[in-house]
């Protein structure tokens, strides 16, 4: 007994859809990325054209001054955003410095005090 045409767009739907959700999964298997794996993408996404096609010597303070001049879309709100040149001078260095993963490299940095509360003495809650 041959499939109705419906049926065969029927199933070949679902497995595209099974497919994709795979392909998804497989690109990133611990779900959607979290709020600072999403900076340090957007932050890499700034600065890879120059690591990319490094400017030639004298030339990456203009370079820098054009990105900072730029408005972008912040990564998490979609607002619009400028950064300034020595943020981004920061993320340049960041992740050229970095030998194995620049965008790990620009993943913010968990504070040290983090998970603990820190309260002022009496004396100097006093002044």
């Amino acid at each position: 007994m041959a499939a109705t045409p419906a049926a065969v767009l029927k199933a070949r739907h679902r497995h595209n859809g099974e497919q994709k959700k795979m392909n998804d999964a497989m690109s990133n298997p611990s779900g959607p990325p979290r709020s600072h794996e999403r900076w340090a993408r957007f932050r890499f996404s700034v600065i890879g054209p120059l690591l990319a096609a490094p400017p030639e010597r004298g030339e990456l303070r203009e370079q820098l001054k054009s990105l900072a001049a730029k408005n972008w879309q912040h990564p998490i709100t979609g607002q619009r955003v400028q950064f300034g040149l020595s943020t981004i001078e920061r993320w340049f260095y960041t992740a050229r410095n970095e030998k194995k993963d620049p965008v790990q490299a620009l993943c913010r940095e968990i504070r040290s005090g983090q998970g603990r509360t820190t309260r002022m003495s009496r004396r100097c809650g006093n002044c």
